[in-house]
């Protein structure tokens, strides 16, 4: 079943939950965000408040520290034969992961969410797992 149109849309005007973000995304990714204002997804309105220095820093070691044991060491690279059914499975013949979600320099073919090719720079390995599971 595909979710109505005006789900996909709603979804896009949505923030991220910010809970266990620290399991979620790597310390570099989080710094970037609290110190750099870097951003994944340029399409939403929300931004993330911006914070000076001294008050953000450490937050990313902290939000790490703090969601450690949420997901327990980050699983071991996929096989080639695995990275073969995962590429199908993101295409238009699987979970269609690519009607929202770009691949490196190929666009998604409906609204836009992050790229595919950049997550694992950002995302923890076991947090992906988990939320393909």
């Amino acid at each position: 079943l595909r979710p109505p149109q005006v789900h996909k849309v709603r979804a896009t005007l949505l923030p991220p939950t910010l809970e266990r973000v620290g399991a979620k995304l790597t310390e570099r990714a989080l710094a970037a965000v609290l110190l750099e204002g870097a951003r994944v997804r340029p399409y939403m309105a929300t931004r993330m408040p911006q914070y000076p220095v001294e008050v953000v820093d450490g937050l990313a070691q902290a939000f790490a520290s703090l969601d450690a044991d949420a997901f327990a060491g980050d699983p071991p690279l996929a096989e080639p034969a695995e990275a073969a059914v995962g590429a199908r499975l993101a295409g238009t013949r699987g979970l269609g992961c690519v009607q929202c979600h770009g691949f490196s320099e190929h666009p998604s073919l409906g609204i836009p969410a992050p790229n595919l090719a950049e997550v694992a720079q950002r995302v923890r390995p076991a947090w992906f797992r988990r939320l393909l599971a």
